[in-house]
């Protein structure tokens, strides 16, 4: 059974992966094109992202196939405003090719 957020001891997951040499955690979505974005925080900092997010404009729903930004969307025309991502903390994992990041997925 996987753990949820508020299971996982995030200060205790971060000093074990600052022992392990991590420094940054990448936290990966799909955008509406489904490519891959990311948001890369510091590893001391993984447990206020997971409380809060981290900020992500608003621009990514509007983003095409070749990153051009369509620009006809009332309202999202402008990067004001702002999504938070936010860190599926039990899935947190190193990685092997990278070994000074870990990698997570998150939700917006």
């Amino acid at each position: 059974m996987a753990q949820n957020v508020t299971s996982v001891d995030l200060q205790a997951k971060a000093e074990a992966l600052a022992k392990e040499g991590v420094v940054g955690i990448t936290i990966a979505w799909a955008d509406n094109n489904g490519i891959t974005r990311s948001r890369t925080v510091p590893v001391d900092q993984l447990a206020a992202v997971a409380e809060r997010g981290v900020g992500v404009t608003t621009l990514f729903a509007v983003f095409d196939s070749h990153d051009g930004i369509t620009f006809g969307h009332p309202g999202l025309s402008t990067p004001s405003g702002d999504v938070r991502l936010v860190p599926v903390a039990d899935r947190i994992v190193q990685l092997a090719g990278q070994p000074e990041f870990a990698w997570v997925p998150g939700r917006q």
